[in-house]
Protein backbone atom coordinates (compact mmCIF):
# COMPACT_ATOMS: atom_id res chain seq x y z
CA UNK A 1 0.00 0.00 0.00
CA UNK A 2 3.00 2.60 0.11
CA UNK A 3 4.25 1.29 -3.41
CA UNK A 4 4.76 4.93 -5.47
CA UNK A 5 2.40 3.81 -7.81
CA UNK A 6 -0.61 3.16 -5.57
CA UNK A 7 0.53 6.51 -3.15
CA UNK A 8 0.06 9.11 -5.99
CA UNK A 9 -3.46 7.66 -6.41
CA UNK A 10 -6.20 9.02 -4.33
CA UNK A 11 -3.90 11.40 -2.62
CA UNK A 12 -6.41 13.61 0.16
CA UNK A 13 -7.73 10.75 0.96
CA UNK A 14 -4.56 9.35 1.90
CA UNK A 15 -3.18 12.15 3.67
CA UNK A 16 -6.48 12.11 5.83
CA UNK A 17 -5.64 8.80 6.92
CA UNK A 18 -2.42 9.17 8.01
CA UNK A 19 -3.08 12.42 10.06
CA UNK A 20 -6.17 10.24 11.58
CA UNK A 21 -4.92 7.33 12.82
CA UNK A 22 -2.05 5.82 10.52
CA UNK A 23 0.94 7.49 11.59
CA UNK A 24 0.00 6.52 15.24
CA UNK A 25 -0.17 2.82 14.43
CA UNK A 26 3.34 3.20 12.44
CA UNK A 27 4.67 4.92 15.85
CA UNK A 28 3.06 2.10 17.81
CA UNK A 29 4.05 -1.17 15.79
CA UNK A 30 7.11 -3.36 17.48
CA UNK A 31 7.80 -4.12 13.72
CA UNK A 32 7.26 -3.14 9.85
CA UNK A 33 6.51 -6.81 7.79
CA UNK A 34 7.65 -5.91 3.83
CA UNK A 35 7.52 -8.86 1.69
CA UNK A 36 10.38 -7.87 -0.72
CA UNK A 37 13.98 -5.51 -0.10
CA UNK A 38 11.92 -2.92 -2.38
CA UNK A 39 8.73 -2.57 0.29
CA UNK A 40 10.95 -2.27 2.95
CA UNK A 41 11.93 0.76 1.39
CA UNK A 42 8.71 2.29 0.55
CA UNK A 43 8.03 1.46 4.26
CA UNK A 44 11.51 3.66 4.85
CA UNK A 45 10.10 6.57 2.62
CA UNK A 46 6.43 6.94 3.80
CA UNK A 47 6.98 6.01 7.82
CA UNK A 48 10.70 7.05 8.32
CA UNK A 49 10.77 3.47 10.39
CA UNK A 50 14.19 1.45 8.84
CA UNK A 51 13.24 -1.56 10.77
CA UNK A 52 11.52 -3.91 8.87
CA UNK A 53 11.45 -7.43 8.73
CA UNK A 54 11.49 -8.63 5.27
CA UNK A 55 10.17 -11.81 4.71
CA UNK A 56 8.16 -12.89 1.49
CA UNK A 57 5.60 -15.14 1.49
CA UNK A 58 5.72 -18.75 0.49
CA UNK A 59 4.29 -20.40 -2.78
CA UNK A 60 2.69 -23.29 -2.55
CA UNK A 61 4.52 -26.85 -2.81
CA UNK A 62 6.35 -27.99 -5.85
CA UNK A 63 4.60 -30.03 -8.46
CA UNK A 64 6.67 -32.60 -10.39
CA UNK A 65 9.88 -32.72 -11.88
CA UNK A 66 9.28 -31.11 -15.44
CA UNK A 67 11.23 -33.53 -17.86
CA UNK A 68 9.57 -32.10 -21.66
CA UNK A 69 9.34 -28.85 -22.96
CA UNK A 70 5.94 -27.70 -23.00
CA UNK A 71 3.54 -26.38 -26.06
CA UNK A 72 4.16 -22.52 -26.79
CA UNK A 73 1.03 -21.50 -24.77
CA UNK A 74 1.34 -17.91 -22.77
CA UNK A 75 -0.81 -17.28 -19.44
CA UNK A 76 -1.85 -14.29 -17.68
CA UNK A 77 -3.44 -14.69 -14.62
CA UNK A 78 -4.03 -12.48 -12.03
CA UNK A 79 -6.94 -9.39 -11.46
CA UNK A 80 -7.70 -7.72 -13.89
CA UNK A 81 -6.94 -3.65 -13.30
CA UNK A 82 -5.45 -1.13 -15.09
CA UNK A 83 -1.86 -1.65 -13.17
CA UNK A 84 -1.28 -4.98 -14.68
CA UNK A 85 -0.91 -3.26 -17.78
CA UNK A 86 -2.63 -5.65 -19.95
CA UNK A 87 -3.11 -2.96 -23.32
CA UNK A 88 0.30 -3.45 -24.75
CA UNK A 89 0.23 -7.07 -23.94
CA UNK A 90 -2.62 -7.38 -26.31
CA UNK A 91 -1.52 -5.45 -29.33
CA UNK A 92 2.16 -6.85 -28.82
CA UNK A 93 0.18 -10.25 -29.44
CA UNK A 94 -2.00 -8.48 -32.36
CA UNK A 95 1.40 -7.43 -33.67
CA UNK A 96 3.44 -10.70 -33.85
CA UNK A 97 -0.24 -11.95 -35.15
CA UNK A 98 -0.05 -10.24 -37.74
CA UNK A 99 3.58 -10.46 -38.84
CA UNK A 100 3.35 -14.01 -38.77
CA UNK A 101 5.97 -13.89 -36.21
CA UNK A 102 4.75 -16.51 -34.13
CA UNK A 103 4.57 -20.78 -33.96
CA UNK A 104 1.48 -21.90 -35.45
CA UNK A 105 0.25 -23.53 -32.33
CA UNK A 106 0.93 -20.46 -30.25
CA UNK A 107 -1.64 -18.91 -27.89
CA UNK A 108 -2.00 -16.35 -25.33
CA UNK A 109 -4.90 -17.31 -22.49
CA UNK A 110 -5.90 -14.41 -20.12
CA UNK A 111 -7.31 -15.19 -16.86
CA UNK A 112 -8.62 -13.28 -13.82
CA UNK A 113 -11.38 -11.42 -12.35
CA UNK A 114 -11.61 -7.37 -11.28
CA UNK A 115 -14.26 -4.96 -11.07
CA UNK A 116 -17.01 -4.87 -14.01
CA UNK A 117 -15.56 -1.76 -15.06
CA UNK A 118 -12.06 -3.23 -15.36
CA UNK A 119 -13.30 -6.45 -17.18
CA UNK A 120 -15.66 -4.30 -19.26
CA UNK A 121 -12.67 -2.19 -20.35
CA UNK A 122 -10.70 -5.26 -21.45
CA UNK A 123 -13.28 -6.93 -23.10
CA UNK A 124 -13.67 -4.23 -25.13
CA UNK A 125 -9.71 -4.67 -25.97
CA UNK A 126 -10.48 -8.45 -27.18
CA UNK A 127 -12.73 -7.16 -29.81
CA UNK A 128 -11.66 -8.73 -33.08
CA UNK A 129 -9.26 -10.41 -31.45
CA UNK A 130 -6.97 -13.27 -33.16
CA UNK A 131 -8.25 -16.80 -32.58
CA UNK A 132 -5.00 -17.38 -30.13
CA UNK A 133 -6.05 -14.88 -27.99
CA UNK A 134 -9.04 -14.96 -25.49
CA UNK A 135 -10.14 -14.28 -22.15
CA UNK A 136 -11.25 -17.36 -20.09
CA UNK A 137 -12.23 -15.35 -16.84
CA UNK A 138 -11.90 -16.53 -13.04
CA UNK A 139 -9.73 -19.34 -12.88
CA UNK A 140 -9.27 -21.54 -9.58
CA UNK A 141 -8.66 -24.71 -8.15
CA UNK A 142 -8.27 -27.48 -10.82
CA UNK A 143 -8.62 -25.18 -13.66
CA UNK A 144 -6.01 -22.82 -12.23
CA UNK A 145 -3.42 -25.60 -11.53
CA UNK A 146 -4.25 -27.17 -15.01
CA UNK A 147 -3.31 -23.45 -17.24
CA UNK A 148 -0.06 -22.97 -15.09
CA UNK A 149 1.11 -27.27 -15.63
CA UNK A 150 0.47 -26.36 -19.33
CA UNK A 151 1.84 -23.17 -19.73
CA UNK A 152 5.39 -22.78 -21.35
CA UNK A 153 5.30 -19.18 -19.58
CA UNK A 154 3.31 -16.97 -17.75
CA UNK A 155 3.27 -13.44 -18.42
CA UNK A 156 3.08 -10.59 -15.47
CA UNK A 157 3.46 -6.74 -17.62
CA UNK A 158 2.69 -4.96 -14.47
CA UNK A 159 3.00 -1.40 -12.99
CA UNK A 160 3.03 -1.85 -9.64
CA UNK A 161 2.69 -5.20 -7.90
CA UNK A 162 3.75 -6.03 -4.07
CA UNK A 163 5.10 -9.90 -4.42
CA UNK A 164 2.46 -11.45 -6.47
CA UNK A 165 1.35 -14.98 -6.02
CA UNK A 166 0.92 -15.54 -9.28
CA UNK A 167 4.84 -15.85 -10.02
CA UNK A 168 5.01 -18.17 -6.97
CA UNK A 169 2.60 -20.56 -8.17
CA UNK A 170 4.14 -20.25 -11.52
CA UNK A 171 7.61 -21.56 -10.10
CA UNK A 172 6.03 -24.44 -8.40
CA UNK A 173 4.66 -25.78 -11.41
CA UNK A 174 7.94 -25.77 -13.26
CA UNK A 175 6.54 -22.16 -15.90
CA UNK A 176 9.02 -19.77 -16.25
CA UNK A 177 8.14 -16.27 -16.20
CA UNK A 178 7.58 -12.79 -17.88
CA UNK A 179 7.47 -9.92 -15.71
CA UNK A 180 8.55 -6.56 -15.37
CA UNK A 181 11.45 -5.16 -13.04
CA UNK A 182 7.62 -3.82 -10.73
CA UNK A 183 6.79 -7.39 -10.08
CA UNK A 184 9.48 -7.16 -6.89
CA UNK A 185 11.21 -10.21 -7.65
CA UNK A 186 15.06 -9.98 -8.48
CA UNK A 187 15.13 -13.29 -7.89
CA UNK A 188 13.62 -15.10 -11.23
CA UNK A 189 16.16 -12.73 -13.01
CA UNK A 190 19.07 -13.89 -11.28
CA UNK A 191 18.51 -17.70 -10.67
CA UNK A 192 17.34 -18.04 -14.82
CA UNK A 193 13.92 -18.50 -14.10
CA UNK A 194 12.31 -15.07 -15.41
CA UNK A 195 12.82 -12.94 -18.63
CA UNK A 196 12.03 -9.30 -18.53
CA UNK A 197 9.45 -8.34 -20.69
CA UNK A 198 9.72 -4.27 -20.08
CA UNK A 199 5.94 -2.48 -19.82
CA UNK A 200 5.68 -1.45 -23.39
CA UNK A 201 4.64 -2.94 -26.86
CA UNK A 202 7.65 -3.06 -28.02
CA UNK A 203 9.90 -4.70 -25.46
CA UNK A 204 6.50 -6.77 -24.90
CA UNK A 205 7.04 -7.98 -28.49
CA UNK A 206 10.70 -8.81 -28.17
CA UNK A 207 9.72 -11.01 -25.14
CA UNK A 208 7.02 -13.15 -26.58
CA UNK A 209 8.55 -13.50 -29.55
CA UNK A 210 11.86 -15.03 -27.78
CA UNK A 211 10.03 -16.67 -25.30
CA UNK A 212 7.92 -18.99 -27.87
CA UNK A 213 10.83 -19.02 -30.26
CA UNK A 214 13.61 -20.58 -27.22
CA UNK A 215 15.31 -23.91 -27.98
CA UNK A 216 13.80 -26.23 -25.59
CA UNK A 217 16.93 -26.93 -23.82
CA UNK A 218 17.28 -23.47 -22.62
CA UNK A 219 13.77 -23.49 -21.68
CA UNK A 220 13.79 -26.77 -19.95
CA UNK A 221 16.55 -24.77 -17.90
CA UNK A 222 14.56 -22.10 -16.80
CA UNK A 223 11.79 -24.50 -15.51
CA UNK A 224 14.08 -26.11 -13.26
CA UNK A 225 15.27 -23.15 -11.90
CA UNK A 226 11.99 -21.98 -11.17
CA UNK A 227 11.22 -24.89 -9.30
CA UNK A 228 14.28 -24.34 -7.71
CA UNK A 229 13.03 -21.33 -5.92
CA UNK A 230 9.98 -22.60 -5.05
CA UNK A 231 11.49 -25.31 -3.27
CA UNK A 232 14.01 -22.75 -1.93
CA UNK A 233 13.81 -19.30 -0.84
CA UNK A 234 9.81 -19.26 -1.61
CA UNK A 235 9.37 -22.58 -0.31
CA UNK A 236 6.88 -22.82 3.26
CA UNK A 237 9.51 -24.81 5.11
CA UNK A 238 12.35 -21.92 4.78
CA UNK A 239 9.59 -18.67 5.35
CA UNK A 240 8.41 -20.36 8.24
CA UNK A 241 11.96 -20.73 9.58
CA UNK A 242 12.24 -17.33 9.05
CA UNK A 243 9.17 -16.18 11.20
CA UNK A 244 10.20 -18.42 14.03
CA UNK A 245 13.79 -16.30 14.09
CA UNK A 246 11.65 -12.98 13.74
CA UNK A 247 9.74 -13.58 16.90
CA UNK A 248 12.03 -15.24 18.66
CA UNK A 249 14.50 -12.13 18.65
CA UNK A 250 10.98 -9.54 19.17
CA UNK A 251 10.57 -11.53 22.46
CA UNK A 252 13.57 -11.47 23.69
CA UNK A 253 14.16 -8.03 22.31
CA UNK A 254 11.01 -6.11 21.46
CA UNK A 255 12.00 -3.47 19.02
CA UNK A 256 15.21 -4.65 17.69
CA UNK A 257 14.20 -7.77 15.38
CA UNK A 258 15.62 -6.22 11.99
Amino acid sequence: MLDPWITARGRWKKALARRGYERAGWRAASAFHALTQREAGDIARESGRSDSLVIPNAGPPVSAPVTAARAPHLLFLSRIHPKKNLAPLIAAWRELVGAGALPEAARLTLAGWGEPGDVAALEALLRDAPPSLHFIGPCFGADKARELAEARFVVLPSLSEGLPMTLLEAWAAGTPTLQTSECNLPEGFAAGAALDCGMDQASLKAALAEALTMPDARWLDMARAAQGLASGPFSGERVAQQWGEAYARLIAAPGAVS
